[in-house]
């Protein structure tokens, strides 16, 4: 499928070969009306981005349904999906980028439009920001330490999880090694030394010794 941009291209070339602009359209479909047509949306979208900076440098704390009633009483009749972003998580990682460059540090991420390779982390991001952060004040870093990994413990040892079939995570774990172990002892371990010698034999067997008169 050639895009419209390509057809008016092709449409120039052909009255530069000397046909009629009503021929030319009328060769590569192209209606006469939308050769020439230049699209305004660039323009438009500028003017918006630059009403939204604005509203956002003056009202940081505004989301996009605030600022779409702000240029609504400015005059702006346009749809509330018109006005704005879900790319806040990618400004934060943008900026936690550079700052982990100007410690010579590195980040670990997924690949771009895979969200579901970190969907865990995220929900474990979460708990953690709920159960324990948010709901801890600390004075100093060694209190912090000890908070943490307090809540560590009783999160693997002590909290339910539903993804678990409410079971901890020590529990789900303990089952796991003991299924480990219940198969590993079901494996029959064969020495190799006496299965090696029992092929020497059966081999030995089978050889039989050249004779001369079989070489003629």
């Amino acid at each position: 499928m050639v895009s419209a941009r390509t057809r008016r291209e092709q449409v120039d070339y052909i009255v530069s070969r000397g046909r009629s602009v009503r021929r030319a359209c009328a060769l590569m479909e192209v209606s006469r009306s939308a050769l020439r047509y230049v699209c305004t949306m660039p323009a438009w979208d500028a003017e918006l981005a630059n009403e939204l900076a604005q509203i956002s440098a003056k009202r940081a704390a505004y989301g996009y349904r605030f600022a779409w009633a702000l240029l609504d009483r400015r005059g702006w009749k346009i749809n509330r999906k018109q006005v704005r972003s879900d790319n806040g998580p990618e400004f934060i990682a943008r900026a936690l980028r550079i700052r982990a460059l100007m410690n010579h540090s590195e980040t670990a991420t997924i690949e771009p439009g895979k969200p579901w390779q970190n969907g865990s982390v995220e929900s474990f991001h979460a708990t953690f920001r709920r159960e324990c952060l948010d709901a801890e004040e600390f004075a100093h870093l060694r209190e912090a330490k000890i908070v943490i990994e307090r809540w560590r413990w009783e999160y693997n040892t002590q909290r339910r999880h539903d993804s678990l079939g409410y079971r901890t995570p020590a529990e789900v774990g303990a089952e796991a090694r003991a299924a480990m172990t219940q198969e590993s002892s079901k494996i029959e371990i064969v020495d190799p030394g006496a299965t090696g010698e029992a092929d020497l034999e059966r081999t030995a067997v089978q050889v039989h010794p050249i004779r001369p008169e079989n070489l003629s």
